[in-house]
């Protein structure tokens, strides 16, 4: 079921089996002002230190009003996203997509599309304009957000480039929704 998950369905034993798991081949690399594609070898994933970070990093962001949403088998989270509302930009059009992943072997089954969707539907209730993402360089990832209709973030936020400098950042404007 996917659905708007509650602090209840935000616990350790509903997220010790996600993997992370991304084998990368292939990345996409951001110089002057646009994308050029780079082969690479590198693997990421999760351990139960990093999913703790990231279990306590969604707990703190749903108290703050930001929504997190996810995909939910057998009591076991295998997909999330986390829309955070703190607007930014020059125009203060943006919120940001804090995270969206789907566990490794739930991954090209429409999931993350949904959960995309989810977070579309709620940030154009709360009147903005744009969502801002900082996405991971990997070509898989670079082509699901291309496939959902992102593009290049019109402003570079410099914060998040320090925090991830080689994530890529998009935006999705609202209005094609």
């Amino acid at each position: 079921m996917i659905k708007e998950l509650s602090f209840d369905d935000l616990k350790f034993e509903n997220f010790q089996y996600f993997s992370r798991l991304q084998i990368t081949t292939k990345k996409y690399t951001y110089e002057n002002e646009s994308l050029e594609v780079e082969e690479v070898n590198f693997i990421n994933n999760w351990d139960e230190n990093d999913l703790s970070t990231i279990l306590k990093e969604l707990i703190q962001e749903k108290e703050q009003g930001s929504y997190v949403v996810g995909k939910v088998e057998n009591s076991k989270i295998i997909a999330f996203g986390c829309l955070k509302f703190e607007r930014f930009g020059t125009k203060q059009q943006y919120v940001q997509l804090l995270a969206l992943h789907v566990s490794n072997g739930s991954r090209g089954k429409g999931v993350g599309q949904q959960l995309f969707k989810m977070c579309v539907d709620k940030a154009a209730k709360s009147n903005v304009s744009k969502i801002f993402i900082s996405a991971h360089p990997a070509f898989e990832t670079q082509m699901f957000y291309k496939k959902v209709g992102c593009v290049l973030a019109q402003e570079r936020n410099q914060a998040l480039n320090e925090l991830e400098p080689f994530d890529i950042q998009l935006e999705y404007n609202i209005k094609r929704a």
